[in-house]
């Protein structure tokens, strides 16, 4: 049995939700052939939501990590190519912090790549009429800090990990024309766990 740790979000920036975090806890405890998901829900901060990842890590011991967020104003399902060590936030995370233009990790390489299967997981997704396409990198706020940390931390270990944004959720998204329907996105994240 494979162990795929999937991770999303809890919401940010006055929503009322956040689609990745719900999706995580929905997928907590499901098995997908000889995949067994465990779903986390992180905090929206820089620094702690990685810090609570790699102990999530550590507990379950993981073959596959995915990582998910929501991009509101993307259409599609967006594997992130690499993760920057870079941060820039244009708004204060959830603990009020706003990092601007600095380093994640000093000393590190300025990008690292994703080991998650990316053109397999596109796809199946185009497959299965589901929008997707590769995004080279999960910008700068709190998804890239953790995809960064992430990949990291990981580094040198057979694990794979990546991170992965999302559309919005229509029922969590007021006047977003990006946004798709929630069992839409449930479905979707359910194909890349069974291929990521």
């Amino acid at each position: 049995m494979t162990t795929v740790l999937l991770s999303g979000f809890e919401p940010f920036d006055g929503d009322a939700r956040n689609p990745s975090g719900e999706i995580a806890r929905r997928l907590d405890g499901e098995r997908f052939g000889r995949r067994h998901v465990v779903g986390v829900v992180l905090p929206v901060e820089f620094g702690r939501a990685a810090r609570m990842l790699l102990r999530a890590i550590e507990r379950v011991q993981p073959q596959i990590v995915v990582a998910t967020g929501i991009a509101a104003t993307r259409a599609a399902i967006t594997p992130e190519r690499f993760a920057l060590n870079f941060v820039d936030a244009r708004i204060a995370d959830n603990a009020g912090r706003t990092p601007r233009a600095r380093s994640i990790v000093r000393s590190a390489p300025l990008a690292l790549p994703s080991t998650l299967r990316i053109d397999r997981i596109l796809d199946v997704l185009s497959a299965a009429k589901l929008p997707a396409e590769g995004s080279v990198s999960a910008g700068s706020y709190v998804c890239n800090d953790l995809f960064f940390r992430l990949q990291c931390a990981l580094s040198g270990i057979s694990v794979r990990s990546g991170f992965v944004h999302l559309p919005h959720a229509r029922e969590a998204a007021i006047e977003n024309a990006s946004a798709w329907a929630f069992d839409d996105l449930l479905r979707a994240v359910s194909e890349l766990v069974a291929v990521a």
